[in-house]
């Protein structure tokens, strides 16, 4: 599934509006920059790994039911934007 390229517009009118960077985000989030880029370009599906933990983070995506549970019993935990 495709990311909808209106809510990806929507979270750069964000960054904009709020004087912040994706650099500053990816950082202050734990993120590589590279690959907010690369989700925020188009250039990563964000279907799963780090990619999608990006897309969740930056609120172009839901973390549904079945992801929750294996993410909660596999250690790894959702960062929030």
């Amino acid at each position: 599934m495709q990311i909808d390229q209106n809510a990806i517009e929507s979270v750069r009118r964000q960054f904009f509006a709020n004087g912040k960077t994706v650099t500053d985000w990816a950082r202050e989030h734990g993120f590589d920059r590279h690959l907010v880029y690369s989700v925020l370009n188009g250039r990563s599906r964000a279907q799963r790994g780090e990619c999608h933990r990006i897309a969740v983070a930056l609120g172009l995506k839901k973390l549904e039911d079945s992801e929750l549970f294996a993410e909660c019993h596999d250690g790894g935990g959702e960062k929030t934007m």
